[in-house]
C-alpha cells in the first residue's frame, strides 16, 4: 500500500503562521472529510457549496486539550472560530496543500470508559464571507465586467487580494447596485447574482482562496487538456476507479430557456432630497463652523436604483441661510461656503461652512439635485427546440440573470445554454482509491474541480456504453491517516459541440456551436 503523509495546522495564536507551539495538531488526527466544489454535478443547475472540514480528533490527553472550557489545556482560551486551519499533504512528487480554511468549532465527545474524542469543523471561503455580519451596500456601478464586481464585493469585505483567483469576465453588466444604505444584503448572494449573469462559476481552491470562473475558462488552457484517463481496467497513462455510477440525465435535459432582461432610463434633473429640518427645526452653522449634510437618495427594488449624476448644489437654489431659524432674520446666504462635494450612487456629501464673523447661520433651506435611475418595464427573451420537445416533454429553466446587458446579449445567452443543455448528457461518480499506487495517490492529491478528464466505461465490466471526456465538479475526500485515502469526484460530461467555434477551428454546427 502507498499512502503519503499528513500535516494538520491550526494558527491557534491568531498571528498568520502556523510554526508556533502546539499548532501542528497532526498526531491527534484521526479521520477527516471534506467536500469541494458544486452540490449537483452541473454547469448550469449545481451551484458551489461552501466547504467544511471535518476531522476528528484524539482528546484522550490529560490535558484535554480541546475542550475550550477546561483551563488546563495549553490552548485554553484559543479555540475560537476564525483560526486559520490547514490541511497538508506530501507524496513522492512533492508538498500539496489539500484544504484550506478556517476554524469553526470544535466539539468534545465523551462516551464513558471509551477514549475520547473532540470534531473539529472548519469552514471555506464562501461559507466564511456568507456569514451573516458580511453584509454589504455597493453603491452602483456602471459598465463593469463581473470580474471587476466580483473584485468589488470581495473588497466591500475585506477580503485579501491575494486570496483570490478572479477572472475578467465576458459579460459588461450595464448598472449594478446591491443593497441600500436601509438594508444591506448578503455578500455571497451579491457575488452568485453576479455568477449567474456571466454564466460563470464560483467557487473555492484547495489553498482558501476565491475562485471565480467566468464562462471562457474551461475554453482555455489548460481546461483544454485531459489531466487523467480513468477506466475499470488497467492501462499504460491510466487509473481505475474503485466504483462508478451514472446520475440521472433527464433532470438535465432543458428545452425552454428563458430570461428577464431589466433596463433603465436616466431621467432629467430633478430635486432627489431635501433636508426635513425646516423652519424652527433649521440646522445652524456657528461662526466658523463647517457641516456636512449628506443627501441620501433612496433606492428600492421596484423602481428607483440610483442617480446617474448629482448637480453640484447652487446658493439660494438650493441652500439659503438665515440668521434666524424660521428665516425672520437676515439673509446669510452669501456667508456660506460650499466645500468640496462627494458625489456617490446613492448620495451626495454637501459641506457648508459659516464664514460670517459672528452670526450663527440657520439653514433654512438645502436640498439635492441630481438626475434619477430608474426601472423600465423588464423584457422577457427566450429559446426552444421542438425536437427535444417531442422526445422529453417540455422542460423549462429561467436564467437567474436579471442583470444581462440588453436582449440582444440575453438572445444570446438563451441559445448558448439551450444548445448545450436539450440533449442528455451523461453525469457519472467514480470512486478512486488513493493509496493503490503512487499514481493514483497523486492524482487523488493534486486533480482540482474543473480539471477536464476522459472517463472510460464502455467495458463489459461496467456495460454504461461511454468513453468521452468529463469535467470535475466535486470532490469528496475521507481520509484515515495511514490507512487509506479515497475520493469521489461528481463528473459533468461535455456536450458533443464543446470546445465552442472558433475561427479557424471545427465544422461549425457539426462538431461545435457558436459561444457568446
Amino acid at each position: 500500500m502507498v499512502a503519503a503523509t499528513y500535516e494538520l495546522m491550526v494558527d491557534w495564536n491568531n498571528n498568520g503562521t502556523f510554526g508556533d507551539a502546539n499548532e501542528d495538531i497532526t498526531a491527534d488526527m484521526l479521520r477527516a472529510e471534506w467536500v469541494l466544489g458544486r452540490d449537483f454535478a452541473s454547469m448550469l443547475t449545481g451551484r458551489a457549496r461552501g466547504t467544511r472540514l471535518l476531522v476528528t480528533l484524539d482528546n484522550d490527553t490529560i490535558d484535554g486539550k480541546y475542550s475550550s472550557f477546561n483551563s488546563a489545556s495549553l490552548i485554553f482560551g484559543n479555540i475560537l472560530p476564525g483560526r486559520k486551519v490547514r490541511l497538508r499533504a506530501t507524496d513522492a512528487s512533492g508538498t500539496v496543500t489539500i484544504w484550506q480554511g478556517f476554524l469553526d468549532r470544535i466539539n468534545p465527545q465523551v462516551s464513558l470508559g471509551a477514549p475520547k474524542t473532540a470534531l473539529l469543523e472548519a469552514i471555506g471561503p464562501l461559507t466564511f464571507i456568507g456569514q451573516p455580519w458580511h453584509e454589504i451596500f455597493l453603491p452602483m456601478r456602471t459598465n463593469d465586467l463581473t470580474g471587476a464586481l466580483i473584485g468589488a464585493i470581495l473588497d466591500a469585505v475585506s477580503w485579501p487580494a491575494g486570496d483570490r483567483d478572479v477572472d475578467p469576465g465576458k459579460s459588461t453588466i450595464r448598472r449594478a447596485v446591491f443593497g441600500t444604505h436601509q438594508n444591506k444584503v448578503p455578500a455571497l448572494d451579491a457575488m452568485h447574482r453576479v455568477e449567474e449573469t456571466e454564466n460563470g462559476f464560483l467557487h473555492e481552491s484547495v489553498d482558501g482562496k476565491v475562485i471565480f470562473e467566468d464562462r471562457d475558462r474551461r475554453l482555455k488552457a489548460p481546461y483544454i487538456t485531459s489531466q487523467v484517463t480513468l477506466s475499470d481496467q488497467p492501462g499504460a497513462g491510466e487509473i481505475v476507479y474503485s466504483a462508478i455510477s451514472q446520475l440521472d440525465p433527464l433532470k438535465q435535459i432543458f428545452n425552454v430557456f428563458q430570461t428577464t432582461i431589466q433596463q433603465y432610463n436616466v431621467g432629467a434633473v430633478a430635486v432627489l432630497w431635501t433636508l426635513p429640518e425646516t423652519g424652527a427645526d433649521s440646522p445652524p452653522i456657528a461662526p466658523g463652523e463647517t457641516r456636512a449634510f449628506v443627501g441620501i437618495f433612496l433606492v428600492d427594488e421596484d423602481t428607483n436604483m440610483g442617480v446617474d449624476a448629482w448637480t453640484t448644489p447652487v446658493a439660494t437654489t438650493d441652500y439659503v441661510a438665515n440668521s434666524a431659524a424660521d428665516g425672520s432674520g437676515s439673509n446669510l446666504t452669501s456667508s456660506i461656503a460650499l466645500g468640496t462635494v462627494t458625489k456617490l450612487g446613492t448620495r451626495m456629501v454637501i459641506p457648508l461652512t459659516n464664514n460670517h464673523a459672528t452670526l450663527t447661520a440657520y439653514m433654512t433651506l438645502l436640498q439635492a439635485r441630481g438626475t434619477p435611475i430608474t426601472r423600465r418595464n423588464p423584457v422577457l427573451v427566450y429559446a426552444e427546440d421542438i425536437p427535444s420537445q417531442v422526445l422529453y416533454n417540455r422542460r423549462i429553466w429561467t436564467v437567474p440573470a436579471e442583470m444581462v446587458r440588453d436582449t440582444l446579449e440575453g438572445k444570446d445567452h438563451v441559445d448558448w445554454l439551450l444548445s448545450i443543455y436539450k440533449d442528455p448528457r451523461p453525469t457519472l461518480t467514480v470512486m478512486i482509491n488513493g493509496n493503490r499506487d503512487a499514481t493514483h495517490l497523486s492524482h487523488v492529491l493534486r486533480r482540482r474541480v474543473s480539471d477536464r478528464i476522459i472517463i472510460e466505461a464502455e467495458s463489459s465490466r461496467t456495460g454504461l456504453g461511454i468513453n468521452q471526456t468529463f469535467f470535475i465538479e466535486s470532490q469528496r475526500h475521507v481520509l484515515i491517516p495511514g490507512r487509506f485515502h479515497q475520493v469521489i469526484w461528481e463528473c459533468s460530461g461535455l456536450p458533443d459541440t464543446f470546445p465552442f467555434w472558433t475561427v479557424g477551428t471545427g465544422d461549425l454546427g457539426t462538431t461545435t456551436a457558436l459561444h457568446y
